[in-house]
């Protein structure tokens, strides 16, 4: 904790209260491989930035501040969506729509 008290928080108790947000992202990877491809892919250009996890994201008014905060990455899950196609409902021959399928 590296806060400051004034003569106005004698007396005052201090309590520290921890909490845990859950924050779920779901980033589709497109490559030219297998799984183990796309997950390397992913954790090259993918992700999240660690750096913005500041304490912008919180809320600190009146005595209320923020000592720590931190995102930490848990479990990786990697699902085949499909393979990107030309969309068989197209009828235009000149301009080619994709799809996954």
């Amino acid at each position: 904790m590296s806060r400051y008290f004034t003569k106005d928080d004698k007396g005052k108790k201090v309590y520290k209260i921890s909490f845990t947000v859950p924050l779920k992202v779901e980033q589709t990877v497109v490559v030219d491989g297998d799984e183990d491809a796309a997950f390397d892919h992913w954790l090259d250009k993918g992700g999240i930035d660690h750096d913005q996890i500041t304490t912008r994201i919180t809320t600190e008014l009146g005595t209320v501040e923020t000592d720590y905060i931190e995102a930490f990455t848990g479990e990786h899950k990697i699902e085949l969506l499909g393979t990107v196609v030309p969309d068989p409902d197209n009828e235009d021959e000149e301009y080619e729509d994709l799809v996954v399928a």
